[in-house]
């Protein structure tokens, strides 16, 4: 009797094990096989057959202000991408306005301004570029703050300033579109190479871009676009910034920039030797091959 007993708790047990096994062998075929339902999605061919838009809204640099060759800026670059090595058929739309700040632009879609409204519902994707000139007047605003206390403050509060504004533009846009994808391109610093030992800009665009990528982690279709290498042109490796850094003059007031406007060359390879501020012909290339790594990686705008 004992011996049966024993026998029945074995086969009992064994049926467990089978069970349990069986169990955890269905879970982790679902498990692949919702993988590769989500790989296949997520990395699937674009159709070259399918007709896409996107609109780009923001400041002078979606505008395309300091390209030199007049080609359009990011904008018909990145529409010429995609044409020639996606054989895509593409529209891209242009809205931008130079010396925008953020809430202005937020004001231009709640308006539904040229018809931005209409063109961000039905389009494939939103690229922005925003924050430049909310940093550039708030700095130019506290040019003559001695007190580094108080220029801090005064700081802070302009960076709270823009990342409600931020959010309440790209709410607004989610308003429109709720699954629209949204890439985000970062500030950079013009004047780096002039006033490398100047940390404040550095430190206050670096601040900003800090807003932009928590508000593109944060979300979903949300991507930031990094451009802030644009800062530092062609001085890219520690040696050459040190190099700068050795050589660079400290009787300009930064935050003037009348001594830059007046200087017929530009020592940033890649920005604008009429401003001395925005994207040339090189630095609009640089920021459409970066934004073109993002879509390709993220795929998400078919």
């Amino acid at each position: 009797m004992i011996l049966i007993l024993s026998g029945v708790i074995k086969t009992k047990r064994i049926l467990k094990y089978i069970l349990l096994l069986l169990i955890l062998f269905i879970l982790l075929i679902s498990g692949v096989y919702a993988y590769k339902n989500y790989y296949s999605s997520s990395n699937s061919q674009y159709d070259p057959k399918q007709k896409i838009s996107f609109v780009s809204v923001g400041d002078s640099l979606t505008q395309g202000v300091g390209d030199n060759t007049n080609s359009g800026g990011y904008v018909n670059r990145i529409k010429d991408k995609f044409v020639n090595d996606k054989n895509a058929k593409l529209n891209v739309y242009n809205y931008g306005i130079a010396g925008q700040r953020t809430d202005q632009i937020d004001k231009r879609i709640i308006n539904n301004t040229n018809g931005l409204l209409t063109h961000i519902k039905h389009s494939n994707a939103v690229i922005l570029t925003s924050g430049g000139n909310d940093l550039l007047q708030a700095l130019q605003k506290n040019a003559l703050v001695n007190d580094k206390d108080e220029f801090n403050k005064n700081m802070t509060v302009n960076l709270a300033n823009y990342k409600d504004n931020l959010s309440s533009l790209i709410k607004h846009i989610r308003n429109i579109n709720k699954k629209i994808p949204i890439y985000i391109f970062s500030v950079y610093n013009p004047v780096y190479v002039y006033f490398p030992k100047v940390h404040a800009i550095e430190n206050y665009v670096s601040k900003y871009n800090d807003i932009i990528d928590n508000e593109s982690s944060n979300q979903k279709w949300i991507h930031f676009v990094n451009i802030n290498s644009l800062s530092y042109g062609q001085y890219r490796t520690e040696r050459q910034k040190n190099k700068l850094l050795e050589s660079s003059d400290d009787s300009f007031n930064p935050l003037s920039l009348d001594d830059l406007y007046s200087n017929e060359k530009e020592l940033n390879e890649y920005l604008s030797s009429k401003d001395h501020f925005h994207p040339n012909s090189k630095g609009y290339d640089f920021m459409t091959n970066k934004l073109f790594k993002i879509m390709e990686k993220y795929n998400d705008w078919y």
